[in-house]
């Protein structure tokens, strides 16, 4: 069975898993205002659904980049060794620019989505 939940979208719990942080840990990062609050799926349902749009959760992304590239050159421009660390036992991440070419792919995928409008009954 497949999810209901179109790809613009992503539940509560799977974004908290993707992120690799608890869904009590995200929920407090909406309430202290740090990330986006996600969508009521089910109003007055108690219990109903969380969704956030992946647009949102893309922009919020590209923003801690920009903000941790900021960091690391005013933290170089003070004459810190930003790279200290014996890179031979880091682990293997992807690089910044292979971040941005799939946030970029991401929201291609969300740009091509068609949302029309509930026909008027």
């Amino acid at each position: 069975m497949t999810d209901p939940i179109p790809r613009w979208l992503i539940r509560h719990n799977q974004l908290a898993k993707a992120m690799s942080i608890s869904p009590a840990q995200l929920t407090r990062m909406v309430g202290d205002g740090v990330f986006p609050a996600p969508l009521d799926l089910s109003p007055g349902v108690r219990g109903g659904g969380k969704g956030y749009l992946m647009v949102e959760v893309v922009q919020w992304i590209k923003l801690r980049i920009r903000q941790r590239e900021e960091t690391l050159l005013e933290r170089e421009a003070k004459g810190y060794d930003v790279y200290r660390h014996d890179q031979s036992e880091a682990p293997t991440l992807p690089s910044t620019m292979e971040l941005v070419k799939l946030l970029a792919s991401l929201e291609d995928d969300i740009a091509k989505l068609e949302v029309k409008p509930a026909d008027a009954a």
